[in-house]
């Protein structure tokens, strides 16, 4: 039959079908229209529900609970408050701008003692003191009582106090004192201070003078002595005390508040992620710094009373989708007596209706697959929390081998019943975690951390993967300027590897230079070819970037802030290459996000890239097959897609050698290729220390961490 002919019978046969059946097909489009038009209105109320729970949850929340504060305890230099204000900005202001807006912000020093006014020299415990505050847009929050807003003079530095605080100095306009730190208690280090304006806040409850809940006007009460405000210029702060009393401690403080109108319940649960995620990167990136905000705890209070409040409508979905299955398998149930004919024809072709029932008893059965007993320890799904906590505890059901343990190979005997593996971003936590014995194991730990370790006899330090890692910088060529192999042989010359090492890890014990693609220490290492490369040659790099024609198109690199070892990598190629000419656009990012960035392939100034920096396990680059960095087959290689034949070949020539001899030559050959078609940049090799409990025996060399025949004494 030609297509015609049988598009014309199928057309005829529907008209026939929908001519007899209208009534029941009816039925079915009205059972149908009312199943959607009850879904919809299930949908819209669970919307509106998860609207108003939203809307309770904050209408009964603290004000001060759902705000965000940060404050960092740091010593008073310009370029560490323009540091940790980037790493705010990173880490809280953008990723939260969605929910939290910019508040207000505070520079305030530590205790400063007074002098020499008599009412200031008092016993110790008695004596008035202040702290030196930078607050912005002072002007637009206080009324001015007397004179005039403190601001930058040469000389002596202008204050201005509140009224209390003025009375009890016994301060007036046009005096001078000197400021000279508590802490430090040296008269001699101080700064002159001129007071040229007594101020008021406008209002003492708002949020700006009440960071993190703490008073910032002169407070007495049970006290004997009075803490004073001494309101200052920021550029004075920063600048010029900074520079008279080095390092002297302040906090910077900033303080986000909720967007609670703007706040959508889809946007809920996004919320306290971001904001947990914040809270971690920035305990993981700014050292000595308080987080203050209930407002994840708020939100995880609305998702409870949302599951509670959307029982009732649960009730009612399941008692509606029960008339609706009813009413289906009625429809079905009476089609099926009017297709009595067509099931004729489908049991004469030997389909039964039990057989029919057996199928699909069978897919059911095929969905409910039975876990499969793997190894010595079972993940308990319940015991922990993602992010925070994993547990694992023996598998009884585990039969090991009759063999001592060798690494990941021999009897995995799990002799203890409970292993808990916990998550805590800030490496020195970590180190006093293990030093007060709450947790017995840190897998790694960080050089500069050793030193504290040492000193505590019931800790020990050791290295569980050998073999090590190695670092490496890899190259995007699908764009310039990395799309020129001249250019990526520039990078290779201008590079050093002891640069690399001393800024991630610091410790010689823990690293060593390594000019050989394939690690040291392996069968196929060899330095052919590498000698004169990563050694920070700058005059050769210029001289290959002006062989190449660069034209200044700047590189994305993509670096990583939040891995330990590993987020020196991006600054210290960007200060190296910087030296050749090469222009570097420096990215700041957490870990998470690289991964998703850079499987991207759109233009670097697309949301692209030109390189990252990472590192392997000596174990996954020990071959030219092995390491994926050199898989060079276009776009089925690994993200940076490296297209170069010559490289494909020696490396599925290598994979079908078995002589050990020729395998090396063929190894030797692929490292000369690389110099010629670079596909990245192996920067030098390193191992992590561990450290663990003293009473923790039997913890196995591996190249990664393993705990079956580990004991605890």
């Amino acid at each position: 039959m030609k297509l015609a002919g049988l598009m014309r019978f199928a057309a005829l046969v529907a008209v026939r079908r929908s001519r007899a059946d209208w009534r029941m097909q009816a039925l079915v489009a009205f059972g149908v229209l009312l199943a959607v038009v009850l879904m919809a209105a299930g949908i819209i109320y669970s919307k509106a529900l998860a609207e108003t729970a939203l809307r309770y949850t904050l209408a009964n929340a603290q004000p001060q609970d759902m705000d965000v504060t940060v404050t960092a305890y740091q010593p008073l230099e310009r370029a560490t408050f323009i540091f940790t204000q980037q790493v705010i900005d990173e880490t809280v202001r953008q990723p939260l701008a969605s929910y939290v807006k910019y508040g207000s912000f505070l520079i305030n020093s530590s205790t400063m003692y007074l002098s020499p006014q008599p009412t200031l020299v008092l016993p110790e415990a008695e004596r008035p003191r202040g702290d030196l505050q930078a607050v912005p847009d002072l002007r637009e929050e206080v009324r001015v009582l007397e004179g005039r807003l403190p601001g930058l003079a040469r000389g002596e530095m202008e204050i201005a106090l509140d009224p209390l605080g003025a009375t009890t100095l016994g301060l007036s306009i046009g005096q001078r004192v000197y400021a000279f730190s508590a802490s430090k208690g040296d008269q001699q280090v101080s700064v002159p201070l001129r007071v040229v304006g007594i101020v008021e806040p406008l209002n003492t409850g708002d949020n700006y003078w009440q960071l993190g809940n703490r008073y910032y006007y002169s407070v007495g009460g049970q006290t004997r002595w009075i803490a004073a405000p001494l309101y200052v210029d920021m550029d004075s702060l920063l600048d010029r005390v900074g520079t008279v009393i080095p390092g002297l401690p302040v906090d910077f403080t900033w303080h986000f508040t909720l967007r609670s109108d703007d706040l959508r319940a889809t946007q809920a649960n996004s919320a306290r992620l971001a904001v947990m995620s914040a809270e971690s990167n920035v305990k993981a990136r700014v050292p000595s710094s308080r987080w203050d905000t209930k407002l994840d705890v708020i939100l995880s209070q609305y998702s409870t009373l949302l599951t509670l409040a959307r029982v009732p409508l649960f009730l009612v979905v399941f008692l509606v989708m029960g008339i609706l299955l009813y009413y289906l398998f009625l429809v079905a149930g009476l089609m099926g007596r009017l297709r009595t004919s067509e099931v004729a024809v489908y049991r004469s072709r030997g389909a039964s209706s039990w057989q029919v029932g057996q199928v699909v008893l069978m897919e059911g059965l095929l969905i409910a697959v039975p876990a499969t007993v793997a190894g010595p320890f079972i993940f308990k799904k319940d015991g922990g929390r993602a992010g925070e906590k994993a547990v694992y505890v023996r598998n009884p059901k585990y039969k090991p081998r009759n063999e001592p343990a060798s690494g990941l190979a021999g009897g995995k005997v799990a002799k203890v019943d409970r292993v808990e593996w916990l998550t805590l971003p800030d490496t020195s936590t970590q180190v006093n975690a293990l030093i007060n014995g709450e947790v017995d194991l840190v897998e790694i730990v960080p050089p500069d951390l050793l030193p504290l370790l040492a000193k505590d006899k019931n800790v020990k330090v050791m290295v569980v993967n050998a073999a090590g890692r190695q670092y490496a910088m890899r190259f995007n060529v699908l764009f310039k300027p990395f799309d020129n192999p001249k250019v990526r042989q520039a990078v290779l010359y201008a590079l050093s590897q002891k640069e690399f090492l001393e800024a991630n890890v610091g410790n010689p014990a823990y690293y060593k230079e390594c000019k050989s693609l394939f690690p040291c220490g392996s069968p196929l290492e060899s330095t052919k070819g590498w000698d004169d490369k990563i050694s920070g040659n700058v005059a050769k790099a210029k001289a290959l970037l002006a062989e190449a024609g660069y034209d200044g198109t700047p590189v994305v690199f993509l670096h990583q802030t939040d891995t330990s070892g590993h987020n020196n990598l991006a600054t210290v190629a960007k200060a190296e290459l910087e030296k050749t000419g090469l222009k570097i656009d420096l990215q700041p990012m957490d870990w998470q996000t690289l991964v998703t960035r850079r499987a991207k392939k759109d233009a670097p100034d697309k949301g692209g890239w030109g390189a990252f920096f990472t590192s392997w396990g000596a174990t996954d680059v020990l071959n030219p097959v092995s390491a994926a960095f050199l898989n060079a087959s276009c776009d089925k290689a690994t993200f940076g897609w490296p297209c170069d034949a010559e490289l494909e070949k020696l490396r599925d020539a290598f994979s079908k050698e078995t002589d050990p001899a020729k395998q090396k030559q063929i190894a030797e050959a692929v490292q000369l290729r690389v110099l010629e078609y670079p596909t990245h940049v192996p920067l030098g090799q390193f191992t992590t220390p561990t450290a663990i409990r003293t009473n923790i025996d039997g913890l196995l060399q591996t190249p990664s961490l393993a705990l079956w025949n580990v004991e605890k004494k």
